[in-house]
């Protein structure tokens, strides 16, 4: 089984660009490895208490180049002995460069060059960040972060490869307590599974506005409707964006939804609290109206015409 399942894995060094697509493949085998219990590793749950708390420098020493020394690798903060895969993960192997640290960041991209954190220059010929900003993931598309927690698992619940403490870094501390940065990274993990719930609960609370057009005119039409969106509900665009997403909000999913006037002003206080304090793995969102449904009166209409072709505002 352990053959089966990182054979797939680590021999498609060659041919691999990205892990992202592949991660999927492999951890759907170690998921049926799992069903048909033939996974063994005792910390296939997942990290223990008590562990060994590894330092940088401690971790360094085991990359590989010491034939003598257990091979150590760390995702996520959490460090594996993956002596079992030294073919691999030895020195001048295909994935020698996940060995000796934690080049999470690496399992999005399958390169230690590509996706390296904007935030880190080489003015200053700074080594010790450009390091640190391999680890560093919350900056990366829910995509990306999903395939990285992928990987966490597959290691977590591998037959052979075994956990044996946490790095003092990013994710931990020295003294193998959780860092505020796990605890965002957690609820970007939960997050992650609950993006389609997310869209949901947004369409749900904006529902969308009505809209009519027919071929061969200039405007469109977009109202309101009493019954449906509730009385005297006006028309307002809402650009909406999923937590730990690395797109602009203005990129992301948006529409045009009805609110009443009540409902509009808690969206707008709920909005403005996020921007001051974010709230980790919220979606966020913010509206604006559409220029041609503001009334001479100052007040947004419940029925009016724009362009048809006219771009969001």
């Amino acid at each position: 089984q352990e053959a089966a399942v990182v054979g797939r894995r680590e021999q498609q060094v060659p041919a691999m660009r990205s892990l992202k697509a592949h991660a999927t493949v492999v951890f759907s085998l170690t998921a049926v490895a799992v069903v048909s219990g033939d996974v063994a590793n005792p910390t296939a749950g997942g990290p223990q208490e008590a562990a060994r708390v590894w330092s940088v420098e401690e971790l360094a020493l085991h990359d590989g180049r010491d034939p003598d020394k257990p091979l150590l690798l760390s995702i996520l903060g959490e460090v594996f002995d993956v002596s079992h895969g030294r073919q691999h993960y030895g020195k001048d192997m295909g994935y020698s460069y996940f060995a000796g640290r934690d080049c999470s960041r690496c399992f999005a991209f399958g390169s230690e060059e590509e996706g390296d954190d904007a935030s880190c220059t080489t003015e200053g010929n700074d080594a010790s960040c450009a390091m640190k900003s391999k680890s560093k993931v919350l900056d990366l598309s829910q995509e990306d972060l999903s395939g990285i927690f992928g990987w966490r698992t597959f290691y977590r619940k591998h037959e052979t490869y075994r956990f044996v403490g946490h790095l003092a870094d990013r994710y931990y501390d020295s003294s193998g307590k959780p860092t505020e940065e796990h605890a965002q990274l957690e609820a970007a993990h939960a997050a992650s599974g609950n993006a389609d719930e997310m869209r949901r609960a947004l369409r749900e609370r904006f529902k969308s506005c009505n809209t009519k057009y027919e071929n061969g005119k200039p405007n469109m039409e977009i109202w309101c409707d009493n019954e449906y969106h509730g009385r005297s509900a006006r028309p307002v665009h809402v650009y909406t964006h999923l937590p730990f997403g690395s797109d602009s909000m203005d990129t992301d999913r948006n529409w045009c939804t009805c609110l009443r006037t009540k409902a509009r002003k808690a969206a707008e206080a709920e909005a403005a609290e996020q921007v001051v304090k974010p709230q980790h793995g919220k979606p966020t969102f913010r509206l604006v109206d559409y220029p041609e449904c503001m009334g001479k009166n100052g007040k947004v209409m419940q029925h009016c015409e724009r362009p048809h072709d006219a771009k969001y505002p």
